[in-house]
C-alpha cells in the first residue's frame, strides 16, 4: 500500500510485543510510526514532526496545550536537545489509513502554528529537522530502537491493570484529586441531561482506555467520534500532571457489526422484524417464518438463509403464505442490508492490540430505529456473555458498554421481548467482569435489577461538578475533570 505524503523510508522494522512496528520518515523528515495487529486489518499510527531547541524548552513544556515530547541525547562530547509535536495514536483500518495520516498531518500542522507564536513569546529557538545540520538529524534518527520506544508505548508502560489501579474523577472541593479504582465503574449509573451523561461517560472511556481496558460505546450523534484527537482546550493550570491525548478507537457501523440471529429469540425477532402485531402480517404468514426459524437457528448466518429455509417448505396448502413471508423477508434484506450477517462476535470486533493497549469501539447507530438499536446491544452483549464465561466468573473490570439512553434499553417496566432479555443479560453479564455504564435523567428510570446492583452513582448537581458514591464509600462531591480527547 502506498502511504501519502512520502515517498516513506524504514528507519526501523520489526516486533514489539509480538506486534510489527514499522518506524519511517519521508523527506520533510516527519516520523510515522506504525503498528500493526496480527491479522493485519488495522493499524496504530503516529505522527510526529520534531524539532532540533536551543533554550528553556521546559517552560515551553508546561504552557503548550498540545501532545508533545521532549527527548535530551547525551552524547561523549556535546547533548542534543529535541522537542516533538505529536497526533497522538490513532486507530484505523489499513483502507482508511491514509485518511487517518492525513488528518494526523492537519493536526500537527495546526500544532506546529500555534508553536510558532509560542516560541516568539519565551525566546526559544525550534528548528525543524529537515533544517537542522546533518550531524544534529543524525543525533536523533541514528537511534531508531530509541524512537521506536518513545513513540510506541509497550505494555508496561501503557499500564495492564489490576484491581489496585486508581483512574482520576477530578477534584474535590478542597482541591485534592478524586480517584477510585477502576473496579468499582463495573456497573456505573450517570443520572443528568443528556450532555451531562455524555460528558461523564467520555471520562469513564478515557479512563477504561488509560487502565488497558475496552471501552464499547453507542453513538447516537457523533459525540465520540473524535477520540482520537486530543483536547486543545485543555486546562493544563488546573491538571499539570495530566497530557491531551487522542484514544485507539475503533469506529463501526451497524450493517458492518451486524445482528447475530443465532443469538436471539423467536419473540425478539418478530419484534425486530414488525412481525409482533397483526396489524402487518397476518398469523399463518408468522408461524411459518417463525417454524423455519427455530428449526434453523444453529445454522443461520443471515436473513438470506432464513429466506431460503421458507422457500424449501413444500406444503402445497400453505404455498400463498409460504411466498407471502418469502416476499416479507426480501423486503426486510432491502431495507436492513447486512444488518443480519451474524458477525457480532466480541472477539472478532475489539482489535488485537487492545488485549496489551485498550482502545473504544464506537458504535454509530444514529438514525437507527430503536428496535435495530435493542437487538444489536442484545446481540453484542450476548457474545460478549458467551466469551467471557468461559473465564470464570470475576468482579474485575474487563471491559465496558456505555449506553447514553440506558433507560431506553433496560427500563424499570420493560414491555418489550428484547428489553426483558436485556436486563438479564446485562445483570447476569456483571458477573464476569463485563461493565456497563448507563446514563438516565433519573435512578427511577432505570430497570431495578440493574440499580440494586450498582457499584457507582455519579449524579450531576451542575454542569462541572457532580456528587460521587461508591458502593461501599461514603459520597463526596468533585468537580469532574476535562477531557483528555476532543
Amino acid at each position: 500500500m502506498e502511504l501519502i505524503k512520502g515517498p516513506w523510508k524504514n528507519i526501523f522494522k520489526g516486533d514489539w510485543d509480538g506486534y510489527e512496528i514499522e518506524v519511517k520518515e519521508n523527506p520533510e523528515k516527519i516520523i510515522l510510526t506504525l503498528v500493526y495487529e496480527k491479522e493485519k486489518t488495522g493499524v496504530i499510527s503516529i505522527i510526529n514532526k520534531f524539532y532540533y531547541a536551543q533554550g528553556n524548552v521546559s517552560r515551553l513544556m508546561d504552557e503548550f496545550k498540545n501532545y508533545s515530547l521532549l527527548i535530551e541525547k547525551q552524547f561523549p562530547t556535546h547533548k542534543s536537545l529535541f522537542f516533538s509535536l505529536s497526533s497522538g495514536p490513532r486507530y484505523s483500518s489499513l483502507e482508511l489509513l491514509n485518511e487517518t495520516i492525513e488528518n494526523s498531518f492537519k493536526t500537527v500542522e495546526q500544532e506546529s502554528e500555534e508553536l510558532n507564536e509560542k516560541t516568539k513569546i519565551y525566546s526559544i529557538n525550534l528548528t525543524e529537522l529537515k533544517h537542522a545540520k546533518i550531524e544534529v538529524q543524525k543525533d536523533l534518527l541514528s537511534d531508531p530502537l530509541m524512537l521506536s520506544g518513545l513513540l510506541s508505548r509497550k505494555t508496561n508502560d501503557l499500564q495492564v491493570m489490576t484491581s489496585s489501579v486508581k483512574v482520576l474523577l477530578g477534584k474535590k472541593t478542597k482541591g485534592e484529586e478524586a480517584e477510585e479504582e477502576i473496579d468499582s465503574f463495573l456497573n456505573t449509573l450517570i443520572v443528568g441531561e443528556d450532555d451531562e451523561i455524555k460528558k461523564a461517560v467520555h471520562v469513564i472511556l478515557e479512563n477504561a482506555v488509560l487502565a488497558g481496558k475496552v471501552g464499547i460505546v453507542l453513538d447516537n450523534d457523533d459525540s465520540f467520534s473524535k477520540m482520537n484527537y486530543p483536547n486543545r482546550d485543555f486546562n493544563f493550570n488546573e491538571y499539570k500532571q495530566m497530557q491531551p491525548i487522542g484514544m485507539p478507537i475503533k469506529h463501526v457501523e451497524v450493517n458492518d457489526l451486524g445482528i447475530n440471529l443465532k443469538k436471539l429469540n423467536e419473540k425478539i425477532l418478530l419484534e425486530v422484524f414488525a412481525l409482533d402485531s397483526k396489524k402487518f402480517i397476518d398469523e399463518k404468514t408468522r408461524k411459518i417464518i417463525t417454524s423455519a426459524y427455530n428449526e434453523s437457528k444453529k445454522e443461520l448466518e443471515s436473513l438470506e438463509n432464513l429466506e431460503e429455509k421458507v422457500a424449501t417448505i413444500t406444503d402445497e396448502t400453505k404455498k400463498f403464505y409460504i411466498y407471502r413471508a418469502v416476499r416479507w423477508l426480501k423486503v426486510l434484506e432491502k431495507r436492513y442490508p447486512n444488518y443480519f450477517k451474524g458477525k457480532t462476535e466480541y472477539k472478532k470486533l475489539i482489535p488485537t492490540y487492545s488485549k496489551s493497549m485498550g482502545s473504544v469501539i464506537r458504535i454509530d447507530v444514529k438514525n437507527q430505529p430503536k428496535v435495530i438499536k435493542k437487538a444489536l446491544v442484545y446481540s453484542l452483549a450476548k457474545s460478549m456473555m458467551e466469551e467471557f464465561k468461559e473465564r470464570g466468573a470475576s468482579s474485575q473490570l474487563k471491559t465496558i458498554t456505555c449506553l447514553i439512553d440506558s433507560s431506553s434499553y433496560l427500563p424499570l417496566n420493560p414491555k418489550k421481548e428484547v428489553e426483558q432479555e436485556l436486563v438479564k443479560v446485562f445483570s447476569d453479564s456483571l458477573n464476569y467482569g463485563i461493565g456497563l455504564c448507563g446514563g438516565a435523567e433519573t435512578e427511577m428510570d432505570v430497570n431495578e435489577s440493574i440499580v440494586e446492583k450498582n457499584t457507582m452513582k455519579i449524579s450531576f448537581i451542575s454542569k462541572k461538578e457532580v456528587a460521587v458514591k461508591g458502593r461501599n464509600s461514603r459520597p463526596y462531591r468533585i468537580k469532574i475533570r476535562e477531557n483528555l480527547t476532543s
